[in-house]
């Protein structure tokens, strides 16, 4: 497994990437998109809006997220490879406009072929390239999109077992140590037992 460095200490595989929010791949996504790079903005807002890793947004076709006449379907049926877990997702506005108006200029002629056409290095590439260019540092990379998904997941429903269903994370506990955060029933807990005096 890969590791990176971090203050010192070494952290393994994807735990080295920086858990971004949410207006952050927004931001980076319509970026891309403005300023002609195609593939950059799919990749973000795939792997940001779906909560995919790079290996499964490299997977998707056109048919996948759009219909015959280029509209955003409003629900994205997949399969993960890693874990083989189903998930349907309900993508978010900014990115199904996203999806269109890449679709309307790049005007594939196929769509059951792949939306992405990068190798993971080039996706890892592109990925620090625009969080640079807008400003954004530390470790990001495409698992940071996907954190940035389980992040605002979790933030919408405070609970780390249906959050890590609806994201394909098999271990609640897991869940919240990737996008870095302990259930609000464990801190209250510590947080009364720090106080106690027996």
């Amino acid at each position: 497994m890969a590791e990176a460095k971090n203050g010192g200490k070494k952290v393994k595989g994807s735990r080295a990437a920086d858990v971004i929010d949410m207006r952050q791949v927004k931001t980076m996504g319509l970026t891309a998109f403005a300023e002609g790079r195609y593939s950059a903005a799919l990749l973000i807002s795939l792997c940001g809006a779906l909560g995919l890793r790079i290996s499964d947004a490299r997977k998707l076709t056109w048919a996948d997220i759009l219909d015959e006449n280029g509209k955003a379907r409003e629900k994205v049926a997949l399969v993960e490879r890693k874990n083989k877990a189903q998930r349907v997702v309900y993508p978010m506005p900014w990115a199904k406009r996203l999806w269109e108006q890449c679709f309307a200029v790049l005007r594939p002629s196929d769509l059951g072929a792949p939306i992405l056409r990068l190798s993971r290095q080039r996706g890892w590439t592109l990925v620090r390239e625009m969080a640079a260019e807008c400003g954004y540092s530390g470790r990001i990379s495409p698992h940071s999109l996907r954190k940035a998904f389980c992040s605002l997941l979790y933030d919408q429903t405070r609970d780390p077992v249906l959050t890590a269903r609806l994201t394909g994370h098999r271990n609640p506990a897991h869940l919240l140590r990737y996008i870095g955060r302990s259930a609000p029933v464990e801190e209250a807990i510590w947080k009364s037992i720090s106080t106690m005096e027996i």
